[in-house]
């Protein structure tokens, strides 16, 4: 990619039609340099002259041999835009200005791909569902009369704005009670409490790093340090957003040091929440829900900040307990492929339709829902290049 191309990336990102960091040039091009499948990440991209009016990027994989949101496994050659190992957000970028005529071009892309690079179908993943965007994929994809199917939909916690912050964190006088209680105990085993904003300290990043591998995450190989190149991508990433003024990233500390970390980036007048983590020595006191809620009131009393995502996995019960909103998200299965990739993909629409939502399985079919819930918690944990 030219400087140029880069440039025209950038400037898109910052007048898309809804904004997604993560499909921006500060986070994929470290994701292409760091991540073992670096060099196997394309991007399509809506171009008109020297301007981008759309990108979205994709990695092939010869098969989807992992319960794809709970589903059977997809053994067909397909490109997908998880590029990386956690999902967060995959919306496209659509150019506010040219989003139908972007959303065109970009799905001619995939039909590309089809023969470039030998798939032919393309999994987009975690697209918003409560904006513009979505209606955008259809039409086009209808206009070009292209199967889409809807593979999965589900809801995560997400603040917007309320007048009444009291009203939004720690409903009930239970849950107030608890918070206030877990606070006094901290405050009395560590000296100087406070809650610090690290965002222009280039040490903080490492500092997460640590804490993470300490912890459960790092005992169980799901931490960043675990998968190869991953720390090197988040560094380099927080770096490109520290430069351009995108980064968060508040720390809960003390005489002894740093006991929680809570890392955001920019996306336009809101924050996505990209990692969060705290010291298991002091988990009794509930560090990392006082670090959130303090970053939450902070965000929204002294900033223009219209909304917080979570960009959690689904069924997060605690987030989904804090936040009180809720965005709809959804996979989407676009067929470019011939004959056997059509039928792929009448199979899977027929399946589901008769599975429906993954409560009703749960309902009628426990045993089904935990064997379901298994293979979705070692989904999350895939590397994607596998």
């Amino acid at each position: 990619m030219t400087p140029e191309e880069e440039s025209a990336w950038r400037e898109l990102s910052q007048r898309a039609l809804e904004p997604n960091p993560l499909f921006a040039p500060d986070c994929l091009i470290p994701a292409a340099r760091h991540l073992p499948h670096g060099p196997r990440i394309w991007l399509a991209a809506a171009f008109d002259g020297r301007e981008m009016h759309g990108a979205v990027p994709l990695l092939r994989v010869p098969a989807i041999n992992r319960a794809v949101e709970g589903l059977a496994p997809l053994r067909r050659p397909a490109v997908t835009s998880l590029v990386r190992r956690l999902r967060f957000d995959g919306t496209p970028l659509l150019d506010r200005d040219r989003a139908p005529e972007a959303a065109d071009a970009l799905l001619g892309a995939l039909g590309d791909a089809r023969d470039a690079l030998g798939a032919g179908l393309a999994v987009l993943e975690s697209v918003g569902a409560d904006g513009e965007v979505l209606g955008m994929i259809r039409d086009a994809a209808s206009r070009a009369r292209l199967p889409l199917i809807t593979y999965h939909e589900w809801t995560r916690p997400i603040l917007r704005s309320h007048e009444d912050f009291s009203s939004v964190l720690a409903k009930g006088a239970k849950a107030r009670s608890t918070l206030a209680k877990h606070r006094r105990r901290l405050e009395a085993a560590v000296p100087a409490l406070a809650v610090v904003d690290r965002s222009d300290d280039p040490t903080a990043v490492t500092k997460f790093l640590d804490i993470e591998s300490a912890g459960y995450k790092g005992r169980q190989g799901l931490d960043t340090r675990s998968h190869r190149g991953e720390a090197e991508w988040l560094s380099d990433a927080c770096r490109r957003w520290r430069e351009a003024g995108d980064l968060a990233l508040y720390t809960l500390e003390g005489a002894g040091g740093v006991i929680a970390l809570h890392l955001m980036v920019r996306a336009g007048t809101g924050w996505f929440e990209i990692h969060r983590t705290y010291d298991e020595h002091y988990a009794a006191f509930g560090p990392g829900s006082l670090l959130h809620h303090e970053v939450i009131r902070r965000v929204l009393e002294e900033s223009d900040t219209s909304w917080m995502d979570s960009c959690t996995f689904e069924g997060n019960h605690p987030l989904e307990a804090l936040y009180p909103d809720r965005h709809r998200m959804t996979t989407l299965l676009l067929v470019t492929g011939g004959r056997i990739d059509h039928t792929y993909a009448r199979f899977y629409a027929r399946a589901v339709r008769a599975l429906g939502s993954m409560s009703v399985v749960r309902e009628r079919h426990p045993r089904l829902g935990r064997m379901v819930d298994r293979l979705q918690k070692e989904a999350r944990s895939d590397n994607p290049s596998q």
